[in-house]
């Protein structure tokens, strides 16, 4: 017996590494405004939760119903819990054979990774090329990963483009996959708003919006057959019995979800008032983050993080994403933007 050797591929870097920010830069944590990984500032478990029952921890965890309504509640359809959308993300790729996977480009490294690392033969194409090749409509993948808004650009995908897309793609017995990790801030543009089809996969997190990443809960809204070989795949016990627990109160917690964006709404047009008052070069944004685009934005990562503010860049386009403070945290980032105008 021998371990397995996975292709040699080096695995994708995430924000939230303040440890990296430690090293290079000193401090300590509390010094730090930690704005790499583009969680919200507000916690739905902090503001509103409320504790489980003290045996839930007890037992091994149950299905949920009151979680199984609330995903309809909430996604409009029955959903899978998983312990994590990440999780999903490395899973999925085991429940299908061999696969010519398109993954949209310059987006959530961990997809294309995952795939490869199953033995999938992966390309990575930006939208215009994806655009086209469905126009074109010859030489279409098995698959179709998008992500929806794109992280970190903050582009969003076209209801009708993608309902198309997975027509064409049905026909020749395809699949699409839509990662909305981001989208719970603007629910009017999900895809889920359009009728679910079979081969169409929606992965959705817990843990970006009610900022509860920590609690590692997503869900996957797909056809019945897919959920049940995910299922498998992940096999029992998957989601803990706290994390089934809360997910339940916050996807039902309206009035907290009601909140929640109008706030994050708030900060995004302050933020994105102020860097155009700062001619800051902006990509895109959305109520998490806003990503700034350019030749200078690794000086502008730098010069942050000597403010002890830490941000995600990304070298390869030359992209920075920052998430969104909270008000009080509000001050001190529009002071350190100020000197990147000096840049």
């Amino acid at each position: 017996m021998s371990l397995i050797l996975l292709p040699g591929t080096t695995p994708p870097v995430h924000g939230a590494d303040l440890t990296n920010a430690l090293q290079q830069y000193g401090g300590e944590p509390e010094h730090w405004l930690d704005l790499s990984a583009a969680i919200s500032p507000y916690s739905w478990w902090a503001e509103r939760g409320l504790m489980p029952a003290a045996n839930s921890l007890r037992n091994l965890p149950q299905p949920v119903a009151e979680l199984a309504q609330a995903c309809v509640q909430y996604y409009g359809h029955a959903a899978l819990p998983v312990p994590g959308s990440q999780a999903a993300i490395q899973t999925l790729p085991r429940c299908f054979s061999h696969a010519r996977v398109w993954v949209q480009a310059d987006t959530y490294a961990e997809h294309a990774f995952s795939w490869q690392q199953a033995g999938h033969n992966v390309q990575e194409l930006t939208l215009a090329d994806i655009r086209a090749a469905f126009h074109k409509g010859t030489a279409l993948p098995d698959l179709l990963i998008l992500v929806n808004p794109a992280n970190p650009s903050g582009e969003c995908l076209a209801a009708d483009e993608v309902q198309q897309w997975t027509a064409q793609l049905q026909q020749l017995g395809g699949y699409m996959l839509v990662d909305e990790a981001f989208m719970d801030c603007t629910p009017e543009h999900s895809i889920l708003n359009i009728p679910l089809a079979a081969n169409r996969m929606v992965l959705r997190s817990l843990g970006k919006f009610f900022g509860l990443a920590g609690l590692r809960c997503g869900f996957v809204i797909a056809a019945e057959s897919v959920q049940q070989r995910l299922q498998q795949q992940l096999g029992p016990w998957a989601v803990n019995s706290l994390a089934l627990s809360i997910a339940s109160q916050a996807l039902r917690d309206e009035a907290w979800q009601q909140q929640q964006r109008l706030r994050l709404l708030r900060m995004q047009e302050q933020v994105l008032d102020t860097c155009r008052l700062l001619q800051l070069p902006v990509l895109g944004s959305t109520p998490l983050f806003v990503t700034f685009q350019g030749e200078k934005t690794q000086i502008m990562h730098t010069q942050l993080a000597q403010q002890k503010i830490w941000s995600r860049y990304f070298p390869r386009q030359q992209w920075l994403r920052l998430g969104m403070p909270d008000p009080q945290q509000w001050p001190r980032l529009y002071s350190a933007l100020k000197t990147l105008r000096e840049l």
